[in-house]
């Protein structure tokens, strides 16, 4: 017996399916027939179709075409074991006609099992057999996305050629991302991409079309304080990133107060006092696209750079068992394809109610007991120790086959259904590149490096420390806070920009001193103001700031505030002074800006209130106090020195 296998994912259930031939070889001499377990005996050519239906069908048709190489043997039977059970309308045929198909179901996967009408013997002779089935989850739509998987060949030592074409409805619209890229397209009545075995033997193909997915979200986070006295606690809120951006339709209660941290996480403040405990709902969705594609992002310095290059709890880049690697390996991609092939996913450990995380080193010590933040600790740390800024995403990943694609997080962060990726600074592109090596690994070789699929949503981000922030999902304070990470599949784009409204709180200012006035810039709408500029233009004002002012991120309903110093020379001056503001930012796809003028009362300095007669007249009595000084100095000296 003779086993080819390959791996295949199909469908909705993600399952890996082995794919095997199991080719019984029977000698056929006069004197005796035995059965012979040789590789060389027989070599295989595909030519495999899937034909993708807008029903969620699609058509899998295997052309094989059996050489075989000796004068003595031949191939009974062919086997095919595929890791779905939704498998349905399977025929077959070979030169003798019809075959019918022995159809099993197991637990989690399917067997086709097809014997030969045909007995094909002698060297060189061909045995042709065509194989037909639907798989009704091959292709998938989840949200805004179709989503296409094709399998990864195992091993190809036994294939002389593998050809792969897949059609595509063209109403599933524009190409999202495919990887890897085709050997060729053609336009017919559907969109064909075509592949080889080389293709195939170094990853399965994935493939998305549609504009981009949209998750809805509710998060709750649970905040608790049995101390003596009132306390802050800051909880992370979904950070837009090159590949996503978030839409907040309620965050509730507000906080006291809205900042993005160094990592580009929006943080929110909370006050809590003593005894209390708070708990915070927020809402919202998200946009995410894949990681070919990218919205507008922060520019980052070298300096800023290299906080992602240090070791910290976790990620021991200064280790000489990691340094030594790091060497070997060099590249984010070799880091990349060796981490998901040395550590292998630890099931067991994951029912463990105790879960730890292990960190970086210890994870190489003991490779089986790997989950995904020890695949994400020692791409980190690699990285890291390459030269390469890395950093870490905890969030949630959309799976449907947990054993496939596995979503769980250690330590105090393992309670709700999180997910943890890395990402790697590309210099050349002058962004972060998110990749799974995870998901690498578990789905046996599925590309998460090259193209990342648009179902993971960040929560949060770490890079400056190993340990903070934590994603929403693992602020708990008592067993009864579960179910805290709620994420569906929107079917509609999200709507709202930046709305922003501009104020000014002191409108008058007196002439010839220096006044501060502040500036109010806040955020109605559901999405964030990034990178923004508060620019000034003033006549008779002078402004002692700069004409333009870096105010960073402005976050759906928080206030910004900017204190302008202004002043006149001219102490006597009286008019209104227009105070042109503006404000000029990204939503993260497209420029925002808004505008006001605001008149700015200048009052002259002798009317200006109380403290201006304060002080003319404590100029008087000053001035007073010279003269009469002055006088008795006078007097004295007229005293001391008489005339004649």
């Amino acid at each position: 017996m003779v086993n080819f296998s390959y791996f295949l994912k199909i469908g909705k259930k993600y399952q890996v399916a082995l794919v095997f031939f199991t080719i019984l070889l029977i000698s056929i001499t006069l004197a005796s027939a035995k059965q012979i377990f040789a590789a060389d005996k027989f070599s295989v050519s595909y030519d495999v179709i899937y034909n993708v239906e807008e029903n969620n069908n699609t058509q899998v048709t295997q052309n094989v075409r059996l050489t075989n190489q000796t004068r003595n043997f031949y191939a009974t039977e062919y086997t095919l074991s595929i890791g779905s059970t939704k498998i349905k309308d399977v025929s077959a045929s070979d030169n003798g006609g019809n075959i019918a198909p022995e159809v099993s179901t197991k637990e989690n996967s399917t067997d086709i099992k097809l014997k030969f009408n045909d007995k094909v013997i002698g060297q060189g002779r061909v045995l042709n057999f065509k194989l037909v089935y639907i798989v009704e989850d091959a292709a998938i739509k989840n949200g805004l996305i179709w989503e296409v998987n094709v399998p990864k060949l195992a091993s190809t030592g036994d294939i002389d050629t593998y050809n792969l074409k897949i059609r595509i409805p063209k109403n599933f619209g524009d190409l999202h991302y495919i990887s890897p890229e085709p050997k060729g397209k053609a336009d017919s009545d559907k969109t064909e991409y075509l592949f080889d075995k080389d293709q195939l033997a170094k990853s399965g193909v994935v493939a998305a079309f549609g504009p981009y997915q949209v998750f809805d979200f509710e998060l709750k986070y649970h905040l608790g304080n049995d101390s003596l006295f009132s306390t802050f606690s800051d909880i992370a809120l979904p950070p837009d990133t090159e590949t996503q951006q978030v839409y907040f339709s309620q965050i509730d209660p507000l906080p006291e107060k809205f900042f993005t941290d160094d990592d580009g996480n929006y943080m929110a403040k909370y006050k809590v006092n003593r005894g209390e405990k708070l708990n915070i709902t927020v809402k919202g969705s998200v946009r995410i696209i894949g990681n070919d594609k990218y919205f507008n992002a922060k520019k980052w310095t070298r300096s800023e750079l290299n906080q992602y290059l240090k070791p910290d709890k976790y990620w021991e880049s200064n280790d000489p068992t990691i340094v030594a690697k790091a060497k070997e390996l060099k590249t984010p991609e070799a880091i990349y394809n060796y981490v998901a092939t040395t550590l292998k996913y630890g099931y067991e450990r994951v029912k463990d109610p105790n879960l730890e995380r292990m960190g970086a080193l210890t994870a190489l010590n003991n490779p089986d007991q790997a989950i995904c933040m020890e695949y994400t600790d020692l791409f980190i740390t690699l990285s890291r120790a390459a030269g390469i800024p890395a950093r870490e995403l905890d969030g949630f990943a959309y799976t449907e086959n947990k054993k496939l694609r596995p979503t769980t997080i250690g330590g105090k962060e393992n309670s709700d259904v999180l997910h943890a990726w890395p990402q790697y600074y590309d210099f050349e592109k002058s962004r972060w590149v998110s990749i799974d090596p995870t998901w690498g690994s578990t789905t046996g070789g599925i590309d998460y490096f090259h193209k990342l699929d648009t179902n993971h949503f960040v929560f949060a981000i770490k890079g400056i420390s190993s340990n903070q922030p934590h994603p929403a999902g693992s602020y708990k304070i008592d067993p009864s806070n579960q179910g805290d990470v709620k994420v569906t599949f929107a079917g509609k784009d999200p709507n709202g920009e930046p709305k922003l409204e501009i104020s000014v709180k002191n409108t008058e200012v007196p002439a010839g001193f220096s006044t501060n006035v502040e500036v109010d810039v806040k955020n109605n709408g559901p999405k964030a103001l990034q990178n923004a500029k508060l620019n000034i233009t003033t006549q008779a004002l002078e402004l002692l700031n700069e004409k333009s002012i870096e105010i960073g991120n402005v976050l759906p309903y928080e206030n910004k505030i900017i204190t302008l110093k202004l002043r006149t020379k001219d102490l006597f001056l009286n008019k209104v002074d227009p105070l042109y503001l503006e404000v000029k930012g990204t939503d993260g796809r497209n420029p925002i800006s808004s505008a006001v003028l605001k008149p700015i009362q200048i009052k002259p300095f002798l009317i200006y209130g109380f403290f201006p007669w304060l002080g003319l007249f404590a100029l008087a009595v000053m001035a007073f106090a010279g003269l009469l000084i002055l006088y008795n100095k006078l007097k004295k000296s007229s005293t001391s020195n008489p005339t004649s």
